[in-house]
């Protein structure tokens, strides 16, 4: 079979990706990325590959590089040779570099990175300041901050082969959030990851490591919409920054507890049992009332409601665009917004299209209220089925936790997980020539029950992942 794949856009590190990167390289802890401009998403996910860098950003990245490079000169880099010699300074150059640049050092940059040393060292500076010149024009390098895929096509190829180097970056900022680590490079240098067997190995070798969490957590925080908990104002007086970090981090170790278990399986995402060991939820829940999964924790009630109430169309729309991927359009422009439970847009031409799918899945999550606390039974919620709604789907749900359970084996909830997991993955939306890799990874998913894991390896073995199209101008 041919590969196919869609182009993929040239990306800068989304802030996550920067702090991780600078602490696998650095030691560094202080997350600079903090201070940075918001990223862009592009189908729910960072991916820094739309706007312009602007005057702002690029202060705030020399900022960062001149602070990382400092500290790590003086604090954190050990030498084992003589920086008076020129070949310790070659010797770091090509070790150091190739680390940031995700790759060995071509010529010219290796040369550059020498003058640039030899003429701070000319002007003055001691060699330490010099070194740390180096270091900080390394961090600002467009190879460091960007995701460069430069592979040349081969002749007559319909699709562009990532060479290794590329291949161990896609499958570390997938599965870590972060560069890869040495024995990736190994695996890259040695010329093995264009081998399917050896790249899933790599892929389960990943997975288990501890690193696993910090891709799982990236997923969890932005398909879930929980990144931004902590800044949620709620009405209830109870409510506190504490107790919305509280909520997102139970998400995030449910969902990591569940990757590490012997039932890995969205059914279990959706539906296991979680009890919160945190003494802080376990006051503020009180009368906690039955729950199970992700979707009756408190992370996404709170998130998917209103300061002072609960909401059909946060919620409702979330198992649309997230679980069943409808996409639902925005409000018209003139549409009353100040009414969250106005049911009389049920019967509005204008509304009632979107409404109807949305409202009466929403409805069935009123068991708790938009602080998360369980209120007593609550209505029973509805999926309508749309054009592209899987007719099994199409019935009534006595609460939230029995729509989980039936959502969850079901062929489209389980290729639209895919589709999110892959548009993480690849920095964009797959669409066009990436059908037949979204399709077999979906196959895949469905076929092992729906195991994580097993999604997360076929991703990495398909064409999508492991290729790309040139983009509109590239050389072919």
């Amino acid at each position: 079979m041919i590969p196919a794949a869609e182009p993929s856009p040239l990306r800068r590190l989304t802030n996550r990706e920067y702090d991780l990167t600078v602490h696998d390289l650095l030691g560094d802890h202080s997350q600079p990325a903090r201070s940075f401009a918001p990223d862009e998403k592009i189908g729910g996910f960072a991916s820094n590959a739309v706007a312009l860098v602007d005057k702002d950003q690029v202060g705030a990245y020399v900022d960062a590089a001149e602070a990382l490079a400092t500290d790590a000169v003086e604090t954190r880099l050990e030498l084992d040779c003589d920086l008076a010699e020129p070949e310790c300074v070659g010797s770091f150059v090509d070790g150091f570099g190739a680390l940031a640049h995700r790759r060995p050092l071509d010529a010219a940059a290796r040369a550059s990175y020498l003058a640039l040393f030899d003429a701070a060292v000319a002007s003055d500076a001691s060699a330490t300041e010099a070194l740390a010149m180096v270091v900080e024009a390394m961090l600002l390098s467009p190879e460091f901050l960007y995701h460069v895929e430069l592979s040349l096509p081969a002749t007559g190829e319909p699709a562009i082969a990532l060479d290794e180097y590329e291949l161990a970056a896609r499958l570390s900022y997938f599965l870590w959030s972060s560069m890869p680590d040495a024995e990736l490079f190994q695996a890259a240098a040695a010329g093995r990851l264009r081998d399917p067997a050896e790249l899933e190995s790599q892929a389960w070798r990943m997975l288990a490591d501890p690193r696993s969490a910090d891709g799982l957590n990236t997923f969890t925080d932005q398909w879930l919409e929980i990144e931004q908990l902590p800044l949620v104002a709620k009405t209830d007086e109870a409510w506190t920054e504490e107790i919305a970090q509280a909520m997102r981090l139970e998400s995030l170790a449910f969902v990591r507890s569940v990757a590490a278990s012997n039932e890995p399986t969205l059914a279990a995402l959706l539906s296991a049992q979680a009890e919160s060991s945190d003494p802080v939820l376990a006051s503020y829940y009180g009368d906690q009332g039955p729950r199970s999964g992700l979707l009756t924790m408190g992370a996404f009630l709170t998130s998917h409601a209103h300061a002072d109430q609960t909401s059909w169309v946060h919620r409702g729309k979330f198992i649309r665009e997230k679980l069943l991927c409808d996409l639902m359009p925005a409000p018209p422009a003139d549409v009353d917004m100040s009414v969250p439970r106005d049911t009389g847009r049920l019967d509005n031409p204008s509304c009632a299209p979107c409404h109807k799918l949305m409202d009466p899945i929403g409805v069935a999550f009123d068991s708790y209220d938009a602080a998360a606390r369980w209120v007593g039974p609550g209505p029973s919620g509805e999926i309508i089925q749309s054009g592209a709604d899987d007719p099994e789907l199409a019935k009534s749900y006595d609460d939230a936790i029995a729509l989980a359970h039936d959502l969850a084996p079901v062929p489209q909830v389980m290729t639209c997980f895919t589709d999110h997991w892959m548009r993480l993955a690849l920095g964009r939306v797959p669409e066009g020539r990436d059908e037949a890799s979204r399709t077999a990874a979906a196959g895949e998913f469905i076929a092992s029950g729906g195991d994580l894991r097993e999604l997360m390896i076929a991703i990495v073995k398909s064409d999508a992942f492991t290729y790309r199209a040139a983009s509109t101008g590239e050389a072919q």
